[in-house]
């Protein structure tokens, strides 16, 4: 009770002491969480550009998952893997348990090409004049060799005059030594192992029936793309541009436009896993005529098609790792020829792109603090977003043949929400602790109110009583 005017004081209410400390907390905590996504979509986009190795590793396993279940692209059936396999090279004339060796006697050059086959391995490069001989005459359109010839050795005269005589389907392979030391787009190999010159006379520009076979893998030794050009100097000469064995092959097959003209990798669809869409087919069969006219049709099977031979099976060692494990280095060849010949490859966003990815989920983590107050259903939100987030990469891959960065994103929108919290958190323990100190500096005012209110005299310093 008020003593003069006779009315019972108001109680006021909190905000009149403190009138601006709900918008300055609010503009603090705003400030906060805009610094804290800034900092983490920097942190993410930092690890992403400078891709440390455990980092790199994780996000290939990602982009391999992504692959194998993402859509392939379909096998063309213009495409054929005659395979040097472990059958081939086993031949035996005097173990010849099929009667194929039988079989050949009424056909010279079949019974000719299997017996050098049984002459164990390497065979006589005679045989591969008479493959050549065998497919083009039956009127495949192109005819590549995954083999290396870098050396003289027997029966180059024959395959020589072969390789002349249908130098328009002929390619057969070249190598790059070291093929560690070579970089994408820039950096220069060690070394080029061409033909040997009793097969191949060496010129001053490149022959057009050879390509190298290499595949540089990244630094889990995995294949993942594919190069078709690289810049070579040999020696004191100019640098000249060297042609991929599937560059050669689409070439001559007529499409010289599906080339890219770069010196970068590009990466590659695959058809899906080893010897499922390109069934390896034993070499040996062609020379058998029952073979010839029942597996072959006469050799309609090959008529108008791209034919790669090269070996298959763990005896040659020739196994490239990749995304859907142990593949054949020939049928490596023919999954890149088949992605070129249906203009199909799979894009790698730029770096600073990448960034831009990594801002905005860190943007969408910040958006989630401010639209939704409750933590729990901030954790169940981000719960949904992170299992979303395979599903909308994995949509990218099969529509739009692009690979989205993966981990930064996710690192980026976690962390955000994450510091979120923990800034929520500790400015609510601000909070309370501000309260409780007014409200304790509320009560001792009212206790000194009441006290004065009852006792009002003692207010009056030094009043006498007269």
């Amino acid at each position: 009770m008020d003593p003069i005017r006779g009315t019972q004081p108001k109680a006021r209410p909190l905000s009149a002491f403190f009138p601006l400390r709900p918008i300055i907390m609010s503009r603090k905590r705003t400030l906060v969480v805009l610094l804290l996504a800034t900092l983490c979509a920097a942190a993410a986009a930092l690890l992403d550009f400078t891709s440390p190795s455990y980092y790199g590793q994780t996000e290939s396993r990602v982009r391999d998952a992504i692959a194998r279940s993402g859509r392939t692209t379909p096998a063309n059936p213009d495409l054929l893997f005659l395979a040097i396999d472990s059958d081939s090279v086993a031949l035996d004339e005097t173990l010849d348990l099929q009667g194929l060796f039988s079989s050949s006697s009424s056909d010279p050059g079949s019974h000719r090409a299997l017996e050098i086959m049984s002459k164990g391995w390497p065979w006589n490069r005679e045989i591969y004049a008479m493959i050549l001989e065998r497919l083009v005459r039956a009127g495949a359109k192109v005819v590549a060799f995954d083999c290396l010839f870098s050396a003289p050795a027997p029966g180059d005269d024959a395959f020589r005059v072969a390789l002349e005589q249908f130098k328009s389907q002929a390619v057969i392979g070249s190598n790059f030594v070291s093929p560690d030391n070579v970089e994408r787009s820039s950096r220069i190999p060690s070394s080029y192992d061409p033909p040997a010159e009793t097969l191949i006379p060496k010129t001053p520009t490149q022959d057009e029936r050879v390509g190298f076979t290499n595949f540089f893998a990244d630094e889990n030794k995995v294949v993942r793309g594919a190069q078709y050009r690289v810049a070579f100097r040999e020696g004191e000469n100019s640098i000249a541009t060297y042609l991929s064995l599937s560059a050669r092959v689409v070439s001559k097959a007529g499409h010289p436009e599906l080339i890219p003209n770069d010196l970068a990798e590009h990466l590659i669809r695959f058809t899906g896993p080893p010897r499922t869409a390109f069934r390896p087919r034993p070499l040996f069969e062609i020379f058998v005529p029952e073979y010839w006219e029942h597996n072959y049709r006469s050799g309609e099977l090959v008529r108008d098609k791209i034919v790669v031979v090269g070996a298959e099976g763990k005896w040659q060692k020739d196994e490239l790792m990749t995304p859907f494990g142990p593949m054949p280095g020939a049928e490596v060849h023919l999954n890149v020829l088949n992605g070129l010949l249906h203009r199909e490859s799979v894009s790698d966003l730029s770096p600073f792109a990448r960034a831009v990815v990594t801002i905005l989920t860190a943007i969408l983590g910040s958006a989630l603090w401010l639209s939704i107050r409750s933590p729990w259903l901030r954790l169940l939100a981000l719960g949904g977003i992170d299992a979303a987030t395979p599903f909308f990469a994995l949509w990218f891959y099969n529509h739009q043949n692009l690979y989205l960065p993966y981990l930064a994103p996710l690192l980026a929108l976690n962390s955000t929400v994450f510091f979120c919290l923990v800034a929520d958190f500790t400015f609510e323990r601000i909070e309370k602790a501000r309260l409780q100190s007014t409200l304790q500096t509320r009560d001792d005012l009212t206790h000194m109110i009441v006290h004065d209110l009852r006792s009002p005299l003692s207010l009056v310093t030094g009043y006498v009583d007269i």
